[in-house]
């Protein structure tokens, strides 16, 4: 078994075990790597989508969900060392993590009205239409 090392992460105080090589990969993650690139463009996605509210959560939903893409590219490629249920559970931790955002921030990314929205619009178009027929026909 491979000697793990305690390594501090942002989003987590007691450290998380990690093999010496992980630990050496996580911190050459200097901004060079297409993951590193990648990851930092996740990030300003769900910075845009629901602000700078909790960073370390947005940060581990932005980690999971580039591992989660990463996992599958690998799959695809057919490298050997990954299977398909770990693809399927890096996606639902990274769809978790997502959930617990919207959750914490009390709103989900907004792409239009609702169709709460929309109904109650239809309704008072169709209230304002019958009663300006009402009024036509009394004038007359």
């Amino acid at each position: 078994m491979l000697n793990a090392v305690k390594v501090a992460s942002r989003s987590s105080v007691d450290g998380v075990p990690v093999s010496p090589r992980r630990a050496r990969n996580a911190a050459q993650l200097d901004g060079r790597l297409r993951m590193a690139k990648r990851l930092k463009a996740v990030l300003g996605e769900l910075t845009a989508q629901y602000g700078d509210v909790e960073t370390p959560l947005l940060q581990r939903c932005a980690e999971l969900q580039v591992c989660a893409e990463q996992a599958r590219a690998r799959l695809v490629r057919g490298e050997p060392g990954i299977t398909i249920d770990e693809i399927v559970k890096l996606e639902n931790l990274s769809a978790r993590a997502l959930r617990d955002l919207q959750a914490r921030t009390k709103r989900g990314p907004t792409s239009g009205p609702t169709l709460g929205d929309l109904l109650r619009a239809d309704r008072a178009e169709q209230l304002a239409a019958a009663a300006g027929a009402d009024d036509d026909g009394a004038a007359t």
